[in-house]
């Protein structure tokens, strides 16, 4: 049986902007870090803080055994961005 792999969530302690070409994606407060063993870590956001106006639902979708089912969106010709 294969073993589950170590995710840790940190809280982030200190305030999270991302700006893509210039535009502010998301300012948050509240920002999740994901710490999983064989990838780098990843922020998670709460969705009230990201500015959802500016991207497009994509079709990719993905299932994880551990984190469940994801989605993804798209910015301009950024695929998949979020």
């Amino acid at each position: 049986m294969p073993q589950a792999p170590h995710i840790e969530r940190h809280p982030v302690s200190q305030r999270v902007q991302v700006h893509v070409d210039g535009m502010q994606l998301t300012d948050s407060i509240q920002a999740i870090e994901l710490r999983e063993i064989g990838y780098p870590p990843r922020p998670y956001f709460p969705r009230q803080d990201v500015r959802m106006d500016l991207l497009t639902s994509s079709e990719t979708m993905t299932y994880c055994p551990y984190k469940s089912n994801k989605v993804y969106f798209s910015l301009r010709d950024y695929e998949d961005i979020v």
